[in-house]
């Protein structure tokens, strides 16, 4: 009768393949017939504990992925979320994409409202203020108030909105009366620029239902703060430590889960040694770590042992030799004569095989969730993990702060008296200047920004808006008091079409004038009187009262008044800087320092640069009420290149505004 039964155990131990028969010579300790009768029965734990170890694998490999992917949907949700959209599973919060738009349009209501207040003090004489009807300037009505003063008493006192009798002009009363309109309007405007500017937080400009640029500017900087928040739990879902929770979760980090992997994986690995030591280890040696459990190489001995016994016993030995037959050759699911549960050892030598390449699969799944967490922890930004179509976390980390480096970081007040800017800056930080200075890019005012844009400073002049008018902030109201150089001309009503100035405002009698002759009893209350020029006799600066006004030329219509005659020329003097705008409804070509507001509703139309622009000159160009998309502008670069390209530029978005500056002949007009 034939004993000999091949074992081949397959696996990644140090030698993959190795055979057993029953007919290899067992003198020199190392391999063992099999067959006889044995305990081979012992190798069923092992397989219980091979089969748990891969479930627990493979639920350890399931949550590290979905915790890695949890965690870069939520980078990304703050970086880039659509605007108006609240985040998922936030109670209120939005994305930096958001509170970045809304900051912009806030800043460009503010800069609309400025320039109106600009074009209300400066607008040429004859030009319509922007977005009115047929409104001009203060400078315009002004104009009007010193011709009308040329002219008799009609021209001085004849009632507001009405001709002066047999002309189709206004009296100097009624162009007083509209400059006075215009200032109010200009300070109203003023006003409203300066609440679109400051306004406090979360309270709407003051007639409005929108906020102010320093609202949005501190939604920005939340905004800011909770990617910067994002960027952390991100980094904290990608490598906190091993066994503690991703602070504010109860989740564990990609690095905890592929500690984990790791650890599945030197399971597995022992796995594979403890299955190895079941199939091959010494006979009488216990497997190590299991009193009590030895080898099927041991069991197969002790079967050998078995079966020389068996056949010691002449009563039983033909049953003795049948059932050691059945231990050793019975087919592999097939229970020994004779026993409840017994196979033979060709059932548990296969157990054993199969036992080992369970374990050789484990391993090779450990590494392949070691690897998966890996990438969803570090895979190269801007490519999807192999496989899927999913990013790493180091992806949408990366991608949190471009977009908080993109915009603004408030970094304090910064004294500019010691010359030179703050060190090691970083693409957006900016600073307010609280000591005014003079540093290597220009001298800087209290209240100015500077802005790092990666290769070096911008400055931002805050500087020109009014602080102050006679002492006054806020919306201000001027009393005569408040104006020097009016002299007794403070006191004068002109408020009805009656007014008059009373003999002792001008500082003498008509009898001490000399030279008047028969005019001094003139009554000039009626339309019909008028005083000659010859006689009065006295020049402008012997009359008391008059100030600085005296040397004012009233005598043409185009009669002006110096800044420094009006009594608080700063104010002036400070308009008199800002640039000219206008809006454009057609094709046009823009002029040097202008701002055009471009209304396409009527449709697109072209708008064609300066031509031989010198190095600094600058244009501005914004949307003048939000029909661009449809009704695009089309700036015509009149041969000079835009960006270093010769090729004109689209102006495609709603409410956008730009401004061009004309560098050099190489790279022509740029935006800034």
């Amino acid at each position: 009768m034939s004993d000999e039964v091949t074992i081949t155990v397959t696996g990644d131990s140090p030698e993959p393949t190795e055979t057993w028969t029953s007919s290899d010579d067992d003198s020199d300790g190392a391999k063992r017939p099999l067959g006889g009768y044995g305990h081979a029965e012992n190798l069923v734990p092992l397989f219980s504990k091979l089969i748990r170890w891969g479930d627990e694998l493979t639920a350890d490999m399931g949550t590290s992925h979905d915790d890695a992917a949890a965690s870069a949907t939520k980078a990304e949700h703050y970086a880039v979320y659509p605007q108006d959209s609240v985040i998922p599973d936030s109670a209120s919060d939005y994305s930096a994409l958001h509170w970045a738009a809304k900051a912009q349009t806030s800043g460009q209501a503010a800069s609309d409202s400025a320039d109106l207040a600009a074009a209300y003090a400066t607008l040429a004489e004859d030009g319509v203020v922007p977005g009115t009807a047929d409104d001009h300037s203060a400078l315009h009505w002004a104009s009007k108030a010193g011709a009308s003063a040329t002219t008799a008493e009609d021209y001085a006192t004849h009632a507001v909105d009405q001709t002066v009798p047999g002309t189709a002009d206004y009296s100097a009363l009624h162009w007083a009366s509209k400059a006075g309109d215009s200032q109010t309007a200009a300070a109203a405007s003023a006003t409203t620029a300066q609440n679109y500017a400051t306004h406090a937080l979360d309270q709407t400009v003051p007639g409005t239902a929108d906020y102010s640029a320093l609202h949005w500017a501190s939604k920005a900087g939340d905004s800011q703060t909770a990617a910067a928040a994002s960027a952390t739990t991100a980094q904290n879902y990608a490598t906190h430590a091993l066994d503690q929770t991703v602070p504010g979760t109860a989740d564990y980090s990609a690095l905890h889960w592929a500690s984990k992997a790791s650890d599945s994986q030197t399971a597995a690995a022992a796995s594979a040694a403890t299955a190895q030591d079941y199939a091959t280890r010494a006979a009488g040696s216990e497997i190590p770590g299991a009193p009590g459990d030895y080898s099927a190489l041991h069991w197969a001995a002790r079967a050998q042992t078995s079966e020389q016994a068996a056949s010691g016993s002449a009563s039983d030995a033909s049953d003795s030799a049948d059932l050691a037959a059945a231990y050793a050759t019975l087919a592999e699911d097939g229970v020994v004569p004779g026993t409840a549960d017994d196979h033979s050892a060709l059932h548990w030598s296969n157990k054993a095989a199969a036992s080992a390449a369970v374990a050789g699969s484990a391993e090779t799944e450990a590494a392949n969730s070691a690897e998966s967490a890996q990438h969803y922890a570090n895979y190269p930004e801007n490519t999807p993990i192999p496989g899927t179509s999913d990013y790493s976390a180091l992806h949408w980390a990366a991608k949190a702060q471009a977009t908080v480096l993109g915009g603004l970081i408030y970094q304090g007040a910064w004294d500019a008296s010691g010359g030179s800017y703050p060190a090691a800056p970083a693409l957006g930080h900016y600073y307010r200047i609280a000591v005014a200075g003079t540093l290597p890019g220009g001298a800087v005012g209290i209240n100015d920004s500077i802005i790092y844009n990666g290769s070096g400073w911008d400055h931002l002049d805050n500087t020109d808006a009014v602080a102050s008018v006679a002492g006054k902030v806020g919306a201000v109201t001027l009393v005569a008091a408040d104006v020097g150089g009016l002299g007794n001309a403070a006191t004068l009503d002109v408020g009805s079409a009656a007014g008059t100035v009373a003999a002792g405002d001008h500082g003498h009698s008509a009898a001490a004038i000399s030279g008047l002759g028969n005019a001094a009893t003139l009554d000039v209350g009626s339309a019909a009187g008028t005083v000659a020029a010859g006689d009065h006799g006295h020049s402008a600066a012997a009359i008391s009262g008059l100030g600085n006004a005296a040397a004012l030329d009233v005598g043409s219509a185009a009669g002006t008044v110096a800044a420094g005659d009006h009594g608080h020329a700063g104010v002036y003097q400070r308009l008199a800087i800002l640039d000219q705008a206008g809006q454009a409804t057609s094709d046009f070509t823009g002029v040097a320092g202008w701002t055009y507001f471009c209304k396409t509703s009527g449709g697109p139309f072209t708008a064609t640069l300066p031509a031989s622009p010198a190095g600094g000159t600058r244009i501005r160009f914004a949307d003048h009420a939000g029909t661009w998309a449809a009704n695009p502008v089309t700036v015509a670069r009149n041969g000079a290149p835009i960006h270093g390209l010769a090729e004109d530029l689209i102006l495609d978005v709603d409410n956008q505004s730009i401004e061009l500056c004309y560098v050099d002949g190489t790279q022509g007009w740029r935006i800034i």
